[in-house]
């Protein structure tokens, strides 16, 4: 199993929103949610049950009638950095914090922080064999009529203050070149929610986004070989050797034919 890299997260909310087409530029940047001299990747879309906009720094905001989202490309800053933008940070965070702490009164219900991230495999058999072989055991079931099982997996974890929703797939790695490259991708999702006990529902969900960064370590933690627990405790445990050609050192990479993040988990006990 090769390397972990981490590709999107995304800060959803669960909030009515009634009108979701207030969520333009000219109110974010004068109500102070985003810096002025931000520009847009490209025109604003809107309708009666979406609106989006999307920055060019590759932050992301969508609103619907029940969600609030913030999304965010990783992958894309860390290979910036690596081509010496030194100034390209996450905004997910901290402009969430800002909408939330504008619009107050709104009824904040519950929050999931997700992520994203993958672990390029040599070969698609690989990808499969991973699930099928590592995380399931092995039976007649991984066959039906010569046709292999393509399995995938989805772990539930209570933590107390918040629930862990983890996806593993199969998937493919879309490079502008090479060829679209096999990994296997991991979905999270920490959902809270904020309505379970008194207090100040805003201030909950602002320390809950300003952890965000604990949270991203915690998840890739528990996924991949560190330092902070046992190798008993990883799903991965060993690395590869990947060609150069196939190493996340390039613009433009897309994962397909994956599931979308987990839902956010609107109520559980």
């Amino acid at each position: 199993m090769s390397k972990l890299i981490t590709q999107e997260m995304a800060i959803v909310i669960a909030v009515p929103v009634e009108n979701p087409t207030i969520l333009n530029e000219v109110f974010l940047k004068q109500a102070g949610i985003i810096p002025i001299d931000w520009q847009l990747e490209r025109e604003p879309v809107y309708s009666d049950r979406v609106a989006q906009i999307m920055f060019t720094n590759g932050l992301s905001i969508v609103a619907q009638p029940d969600r609030l989202m913030f999304l965010e490309m990783v992958g894309y800053k860390s290979i910036r950095q690596s081509r010496g933008y030194t100034n390209e940070t996450l905004h997910a965070g901290e402009v969430a914090q800002k909408y939330v702490a504008t619009l107050k009164m709104a009824d904040y219900r519950s929050i999931g922080i997700n992520f994203r991230s993958y672990a390029p495999q040599n070969s698609p058999d690989a990808a499969a064999a991973y699930i099928n072989n590592e995380l399931l055991a092995g039976g007649n079931w991984q066959q039906y009529n010569r046709s292999q099982v393509r399995a995938s997996v989805n772990l539930n974890y209570d933590l107390g203050d918040r629930q862990l929703n983890l996806a593993i797939d199969a998937a493919t790695i879309q490079f502008p070149t090479p060829l679209p490259h096999p990994a296997v991708v991991f979905s999270g999702t920490f959902s809270y929610d904020t309505t379970a006990n008194s207090g100040d529902r805003v201030a909950k969900i602002t320390a809950i986004i300003s952890n965000w960064q604990q949270e991203l370590n915690e998840f890739n933690s528990f996924i991949a070989v560190g330092v902070a627990a046992p190798l008993e405790n990883r799903l991965l445990s060993t690395t590869s050797d990947l060609p150069e050609s196939v190493k996340p050192v390039v613009n433009d990479i897309k994962i397909v034919d994956a599931p979308a993040l987990p839902p956010l988990l609107l109520n559980y006990n």
